[in-house]
């Protein structure tokens, strides 16, 4: 059994393995790359002052609910595990409530 292995016929080139150039060719140029990028800037959707101040209300509210909901989880878990499960843990539950 014969297995058959192909390479791209610049593969054996030393320069195959260059940077890639652009399509047109022109070497990179600073100013060029400037002017490209202020076009992008200009067709950018920015979001109203309303819609940053909306959504950041919410994400304010989540992170409290969140922090919330944590902070309740560790009691709940320290009261149920160290309190009443772990021996010797309730002379330690005690101390810290007086």
């Amino acid at each position: 059994m014969t297995t058959k292995t192909t390479t791209p016929a610049n593969a054996s080139k030393q320069g195959s393995l260059s940077k890639p150039t652009p399509e047109s060719g022109k070497p990179f140029s600073l100013p060029e790359y400037f002017k490209g990028v202020r076009a992008e800037w200009g067709k950018i959707t920015w979001p109203s002052k309303m819609q940053v101040v909306s959504q950041t209300i919410v994400v304010l509210i989540m992170v409290a609910v969140m922090t919330l909901g944590l902070w309740l989880t560790d009691r709940v878990l320290y009261d149920g595990l160290v309190c009443h499960i772990i021996p010797d843990g309730q002379e330690r539950c005690y101390q810290q409530k007086q």
